[in-house]
């Protein structure tokens, strides 16, 4: 008479063997670039993939990158040229790229440095500490399959996504300006005012550190619309980018006349304006 047991034990152990299986030849396929990668799911996750990608994976190809916030993760050059990585980290400033870059033994020929409002959103320390950490970098290049960019749900959603520059214009209608305005009319105050500073003192660290490694910065003009622009806090903050880094010191990117500035929020490039500057940036690299 068969026991519970014995039965129980010829149902898993298959199980378990096929299942063992499946992830090797996964892993296998994965770690040989026969597996898509995706982007990640929430924002979080997004940024993590967005600087885990470029920390872990040697990018020959890569000459240009673009370290900026969602401002410039709007913004498309890698689907015109493949030599571009957007470094665009959602929610913080070009300096959580930056330090990426700079810390990667991938050294592109030149990075465009986003200037405008983020400046006063800090610095992504502790995903850069856990990134940077000897375990996840082992991880991020000798077990891919574990990444988060290689999960089977990301795969699919990025599958989905359409890869296009351009796209449907909606711009921002009054009363999203209105709210921008209203958010952004009060001086930078307090706690604002010290992460600025320290934004301010890492960017200039990290861009004599990327000097000094042979790379080109370039400093790239990400304007918000004129109504926003216009408010107290983006002119004190765009009077202390102008302090710190003077065009007679500084080389500039300014794709945009103010005018030409069309958002789909008071913020955010609508996509025919911001292919137009993905377009910009990749002219300005040549061949």
């Amino acid at each position: 008479m068969t026991s519970s047991t014995s039965n129980s034990k010829d149902i898993w152990v298959p199980s378990l063997c096929v299942a063992a299986g499946l992830i090797f030849v996964y892993a296998v396929l994965v770690q040989l670039g026969k597996v898509p990668s995706g982007k990640g799911v929430s924002q979080y996750q997004q940024n993590w993939v967005t600087m885990e990608k470029f920390s872990a994976d040697r990018m020959p190809q890569v000459e240009a990158v673009l370290c900026g916030s969602s401002m410039t993760q709007t913004l498309k050059p890698q689907l015109i040229d493949d030599r571009f990585y957007n470094m665009g980290v959602l929610g913080t400033s070009a300096l959580t790229g930056l330090t990426i870059v700079n810390r990667s033994v991938n050294k592109p020929k030149v990075v465009f440095i986003e200037m405008g409002l983020p400046v006063a959103n800090g610095v992504e320390t502790t995903m850069i500490a856990s990134i940077e950490s000897p375990y996840h970098k082992w991880v991020a290049s000798r077990a891919k399959f574990l990444r988060q960019d290689y999960q089977p749900t990301d795969i699919l959603l990025a599958k989905l996504r359409k890869k296009t520059v351009g796209g449907a214009d909606f711009p921002a209608n009054a009363e999203a300006i209105a709210g921008q305005v209203k958010r952004h009319t009060p001086l930078l105050v307090g706690s604002e005012l010290t992460m600025m500073d320290r934004v301010f003192a890492g960017l200039h660290e990290e861009i004599d550190r990327a000097k000094a490694n042979g790379v080109e910065v370039v400093l790239l003009e990400m304007r918000c619309s004129q109504e926003v622009e216009a408010t107290a806090k983006m002119q004190a903050i765009w009077g202390r980018i102008q302090r710190e880094f003077p065009e007679s010191e500084y080389t500039w990117s300014k794709p945009l006349q103010p005018s030409d500035v069309v958002t789909s929020d008071g913020i955010h490039l609508v996509p025919s304006v911001a292919a137009r500057v993905s377009q910009a940036l990749v002219d300005s690299l040549g061949r």
